[in-house]
């Protein structure tokens, strides 16, 4: 009989069933939820999503990624797994103006490789400061030295890669960045979130075409 304040839990752990001639049917069938409460309290916030893909592609989608597997990426049919990690269990080298925005996950099995570029998509909580600050993913193989992947689509709150093996990813929210070309003729460029920022590379002051990133981060005074 249900009372009032039972919980699932206490449910399937009662042995009043209303038919005895259903007792041992029941009683097993009670046995086998507490074997999946116990199995997802184990598990915790931290399981393991698990999805199969073949030669004909697929893909895996959760509330905090979804990977894209495009047709011949893999020649047998494959597990690929997406977990949520343990930000205790990671080093993030962050710099001065760098924030963690989204869950840190591993996508799996660790290493595995593809014959076409898969796509990542992260979630990510937006961090606003007017247009100065830009979401950025991050690699790493090691869970400590990380490296900034090259971004193919960014949204408000999404953020994709191509990736041509897995590992473990995290998006981060830094100052933005302008990156730019100087020719050897000289160039003056004028900062995309501080207009009045301009940096002016003279003539002759690079030998050959040089690829530069600027970041300007403005220093708050209490």
């Amino acid at each position: 009989m249900l009372t009032f304040g039972q919980t699932p839990d206490d449910i399937a752990a009662s042995e009043d069933v209303p038919d005895e001639g259903e007792k041992d049917r029941i009683l097993e069938g009670r046995k086998r939820i507490l074997e999946l409460f116990a199995a997802v309290k184990k598990a915790g916030p931290y399981r393991c999503i698990v999805r199969k893909v073949g030669p004909e592609g697929g893909e895996l989608q959760t509330t905090f990624c979804t990977v894209t597997v495009p047709p011949g990426a893999v020649t047998m049919e494959t597990d690929i797994t997406c977990q949520v990690i343990n930000p205790n269990d990671v080093t993030l080298p962050l710099k001065e103006g760098e924030m963690l925005v989204s869950d840190i996950i591993e996508l799996g099995p660790h290493g595995t490789t593809f014959h076409q570029p898969v796509t990542a998509q992260m979630q990510y909580s937006r961090a606003s400061s007017g247009g100065a600050r830009e979401a950025v993913m991050w690699v790493t193989e090691d869970k400590s030295q990380w490296t900034e992947l090259k971004t193919t689509e960014l949204s408000e709150n999404k953020v994709s890669v191509s990736v041509d093996h897995f590992s473990v990813f995290a998006v981060i929210s830094q100052p933005k960045q302008d990156q730019f070309t100087v020719p050897t003729e000289g160039y003056t460029h004028t900062s995309s979130t501080q207009p009045d920022v301009q940096v002016s590379f003279p003539k002759q002051s690079v030998d050959t075409r040089t690829q530069v990133t600027v970041q300007v981060r403005i220093a708050l005074f209490i």
